[in-house]
């Protein structure tokens, strides 16, 4: 496989605490390869192709690799009306969902720069979402619909702590020569970060990337398939 260094910037500098060199993560760059990225999303795994997320910084958006602990994320940001101008507008808050097994277990809204933890199911799992910033679509105001444009992207950081005894089912469908491998039991993880699935934004690339990140600059170095 051929390999290409990108280097852009991060959706927040708290990237630079999460990640570290030789980290396996899913990127989504904006505006082109590297230059911006929007999403940053560390994978933990046995082997390749059965990793999970543990961590986001960026935008909760269509994630192609399940959260580890069998856990899963909405958003809905709200917008501030009165300041709205174009297609997007700086989102007053953003209500957060969070999923257990398929299940909705926790709703909690949360303001620029708040925070939530959920740890509700008794072994020793938890998922800790901040709300750093965000936009929300125009078009949700009165009188404001039928515009077209850039889509609005919010920046959350996310952790995962998977249960102590981590079983993970139902994650994947596979795509190994071994089909029962993609329910295959993880080891558990001391200590991660999750993510949450939203609509991809036009003008995005998503880059499924693996290998370094170098953290002076967040160089990203990405094999391609």
């Amino acid at each position: 496989m051929s390999m290409s260094v990108l280097t852009g910037l991060v959706p927040d500098v708290s990237a630079f605490s999460v990640f570290k060199s030789g980290d396996t993560v899913v990127a989504t760059s904006v505006g082109g390869a590297g230059e911006r990225w929007i999403r940053l999303a560390k994978l933990s795994g046995s082997r390749p192709n059965e990793e999970f997320v543990t961590d986001i910084i960026g935008d909760i958006g269509t994630i192609p690799t399940p959260l580890t602990g069998n856990y899963a994320l909405d958003t809905t940001t709200v917008p501030d009306c009165p300041a709205c101008t174009g297609t997007t507008c700086t989102a007053t808050s953003a209500n957060v969902k969070v999923m257990s097994e398929g299940k909705e277990v926790f709703v909690k809204a949360l303001g620029p720069g708040e925070s939530f933890t959920y740890n509700g199911r008794n072994d020793g799992s938890g998922v800790a979402v901040t709300f750093v910033r965000g936009e929300a679509l125009s078009a949700t105001c009165p009188g404001k619909g039928g515009m077209t444009g850039p889509q609005a992207i919010s920046v959350y950081i996310v952790r995962i702590v998977p249960p102590i005894s981590a079983a993970q089912t139902n994650i994947r469908t596979a795509t190994t020569t071994r089909p029962d491998e993609a329910l295959t039991p993880l080891p558990p993880i001391a200590s991660t970060t999750t993510a949450v699935p939203v609509t991809t934004k036009a003008g995005m690339l998503p880059l499924a990337v693996i290998g370094a990140i170098g953290l002076a600059g967040l160089t990203l170095v990405m094999k391609r398939r």
